[in-house]
């Protein structure tokens, strides 16, 4: 029999491929097989929060960035690593690694004169680095120009490297300008996190 080190290397593999494995090792061990989707599902993390449906609304003071933090009205984890806080809409990391992190928010903005807003990611409250997302997606809605609503779509998605601290957590943010003090709307927004690799 070969040693596995001589044996030709597969540099393309698939889920459905197999690998040996031993189950049990420090107590009944028992050679068996699995295939490489079944070992990344045992291990896998992935946490997600969600409002899919209800109308949600949050008002906003000019110039200070706020959490969104409407409770989700859906959530769900797979892991130990990895909460997903619906009450407070956000997703807590809690295992060291390198996070996929991604988001989709749709925010209706009704203009009292000129308004803009912008939304971004934030990792304890500290905006993720304009290396990993884009410099706040800007809108605006000018009453004076006949346009009452726009909205705000958004979509990120990147990687985080975490240290893995207990109360570690990821948040979309939204920040207003110009002076309306405005109400925000949304009808749809996820925010999702999966380890891609540990540290």
């Amino acid at each position: 029999m070969s040693k596995i080190t001589s044996l030709t290397e597969n540099t393309t593999p698939v889920g459905t491929d197999l690998v040996a494995m031993v189950d049990d090792p420090s107590g009944t061990p028992l050679t068996q097989k699995a295939t490489l989707q079944n070992i990344r599902a045992g291990g896998a993390l992935f946490a997600w929060i969600t409002n899919d449906s209800a109308l949600q609304t949050k008002a906003f003071t000019d110039g200070v960035a706020a959490a969104w933090d409407e409770t989700a009205n859906g959530s769900g984890s797979v892991g130990t690593g990895l909460t997903a806080d619906a009450a407070n809409s956000r997703i807590q990391i809690n295992q060291d690694g390198y996070y996929r992190v991604s988001a989709n928010v749709a925010l209706s903005l009704s203009a009292v004169g000129n308004e803009s807003a912008s939304v971004e990611l934030r990792y304890n409250g500290t905006r993720i680095p304009a290396s990993q997302q884009s410099d706040g997606l800007v809108v605006n809605a000018d009453a004076t120009d006949g346009l009452l609503n726009a909205t705000i779509n958004y979509a990120f998605s990147g990687i985080l490297d975490t240290n893995g601290t207990t109360g570690q957590y990821v948040e979309i943010w939204v920040t207003t300008l110009n002076g309306s003090n405005p109400t925000l709307a949304s009808f749809h927004w996820q925010l999702n996190v999966q380890l891609e690799a540990n540290t």
